[in-house]
């Protein structure tokens, strides 16, 4: 005689796996910023699958860029794409966290004008190609050849990630003559966050490029 209960015992099975979901399941899993702007920084990933409350266990494929416990927390640890995978069950889904580049701020235009004797004003723009940092700048003159002197130092500004910003300075030059420039070279120093060293850079007011004093 025929066993009329496996049938039944297997479309019970199958409806179960259903109901728990598989690795193809669309997981509803969404990150706002998929992006970390320095080393150090943190983002929380969402805790369990849209429409479930079982919790989420998270690992990372990828731990020298990326770090995050089985709850989720995500930190950096160094530049790059880090792939991360969530599992709940049978259920599971991958997402990719960028770590971006150190700060790296750049002189993207620059020009000075004379005003009036004892002025000058600096117009530029700065680009930064990294993540979170810092940025000064500085503008110099000669009072006779090899005897620099510092006209100007704008404090520590935050330059954000990818930032572009236009800077509008009116630099005092007490040694200028009317209409003569007396800025030399200007200084673009920056630092990304979380690092100790700052790196400088110096350039003429025709953006070309020289060896700091």
């Amino acid at each position: 005689m025929k066993n009329r209960c496996l049938p039944l015992l297997f479309a019970t099975a199958l409806a179960l796996l259903a109901c728990e979901g598989s690795p193809t399941e669309s997981t509803g899993i969404e990150l706002e910023g998929p992006t970390l702007d320095a080393l150090g920084d943190q983002v929380q990933l969402p805790t369990t699958f849209a429409g479930s409350d079982r919790p989420l266990e998270w690992r990372s494929l990828n731990p020298t860029i990326v770090r995050v416990t089985k709850a989720g927390l995500a930190t950096a640890i160094g530049h790059g794409e880090a792939l991360l995978e969530a599992t709940a069950g049978t259920r599971s889904a991958e997402t990719i966290l960028t770590v971006l580049p150190p700060a790296q701020v750049r002189i993207d235009s620059l020009k000075v004008t004379p005003v009036f004797a004892g002025s000058e004003v600096v117009a530029l723009r700065l680009f930064n190609a990294g993540g979170r940092g810092s940025f000064r700048l500085e503008a110099w003159g000669l009072r006779a050849p090899g005897d620099p002197i510092r006209y100007l130092q704008t404090p520590w500004t935050t330059a954000p990630a990818h930032m572009v910003e236009e800077v509008l300075m009116e630099v005092p030059t007490p040694s200028a003559g009317a209409g003569d420039s007396r800025i030399e070279w200007l200084a673009l120093e920056y630092r990304p966050a979380t690092y100790p060293d700052s790196v400088r850079v110096c350039v003429l007011p025709n953006r070309q490029a020289m060896n700091c004093p």
